[in-house]
């Protein structure tokens, strides 16, 4: 499992999209979803590849 520790401003901004997404129709708070979780796995994977590399290890 992954233990990861949010920062406040972290936790501030899951509390803002889940208002968010709360605050729309029911039949509209699917397609939000897929989009928020889409943004967030965007982020994570730009995150990953612009991590500078491990000493000793190339970025090829």
């Amino acid at each position: 499992m992954n233990d990861t520790i949010y920062t406040p401003q972290q936790r501030s901004d899951i509390v803002q999209l889940y208002a968010a997404v709360r605050s729309n129709p029911p039949d509209k708070q699917s397609i939000i979803k897929v989009m928020a979780n889409t943004y967030i796995n965007g982020m994570t994977a730009q995150a990953l590849l612009t991590a500078q590399p491990p000493a000793g290890q190339s970025s090829v």
